[in-house]
């Protein structure tokens, strides 16, 4: 599943030992918000879906973006968002999610410019260190990442107090961060090329979410290098060592002789 795809991406390599929980938010399941406020759990994954945020049939996102909101506002616990887990989080935090402007939905490839924030970014200049762009930089010095997209709506605006990460042609915000908390991407970077190609594509096409020309387009798009390692490099960084960086501050708070 798309979970254990982002559990194995994700999981920390410095022997962290951290016990990975899934949850079926669309059947309920959510974790215990005490379990954050005791900072037993320290990071939360948003992954993709095929519902949308705007859909007043399903019962079981309010209450997702409720907790994604005390996540946030404890302060405590990263998030990370993707695609679906995007527009949730930006939702959460007062932003409209909104149709793609061109009407049509997004398969295939994205080139997305990352802004001088991103740029400066430390998460994302330790990733590039082994992980370089697949793409040169362009004559603004910015960063252009090659991603997978699959979606039919977007987020309008910024969540107050955001940072903007990337944009692209097709979507304005393409990534955005609040601070050490929320670290958010429209892209799918845990999904193959040849799974896009062989199974997301066909099946759009078949449920009729794209056209037979939309599916001929996605699919000459679909190859080449992705940035993908990059952007989950980047994901694990912003989850595992700030978390690892608060414990520390918070140990000194505790014995200040400590180091």
């Amino acid at each position: 599943t798309m979970s254990r795809l982002y559990e194995e991406a994700l999981r920390d390599d410095a022997g962290g030992g951290e016990a990975w929980e899934h949850f079926r938010c669309y059947q309920g399941e959510l974790p215990d918000v005490a379990h954050v406020e005791s900072g037993r759990i320290y990071a939360v994954v948003v992954t993709g879906s095929h519902h949308s945020v705007n859909d007043p049939e399903q019962a079981w996102i309010p209450p997702l973006l409720a907790f994604l909101r005390t996540c946030v506002e404890r302060g405590n616990c990263g998030v990370f968002g993707a695609c679906f887990g995007c527009q949730a989080v930006a939702a959460a935090l007062g932003s409209r999610i909104v149709p793609n402007p061109s009407g049509a939905y997004r398969i295939g490839v994205e080139e997305v410019v990352a802004t001088e924030e991103l740029m400066k970014l430390s998460d994302y200049r330790k990733a590039c260190t082994v992980f370089r762009p697949v793409l040169p930089q362009g004559e603004d010095g910015r960063a252009r990442l090659r991603v997978i997209e699959s979606h039919a709506e977007q987020i309008e605006t910024l969540p107050p107090g955001a940072t903007l990460l990337g944009s692209s042609p097709c979507t304005e915000v393409e990534a955005f961060c609040l601070g050490n908390r929320v670290l958010a991407v429209q892209s799918h970077p845990e999904l193959s090329m040849g799974v896009v190609r062989e199974t997301t594509v066909p099946h759009l096409l078949k449920k009729g979410y794209v056209s037979e020309e939309g599916a001929s387009a996605a699919l000459e798009e679909l190859h080449g290098e992705l940035d993908d390692d990059l952007v989950l490099f980047m994901a694990k960084i912003f989850l595992h060592h700030n978390h690892r960086k608060q414990s520390h501050a918070e140990a000194k708070d505790r014995n200040p002789r400590s180091s």
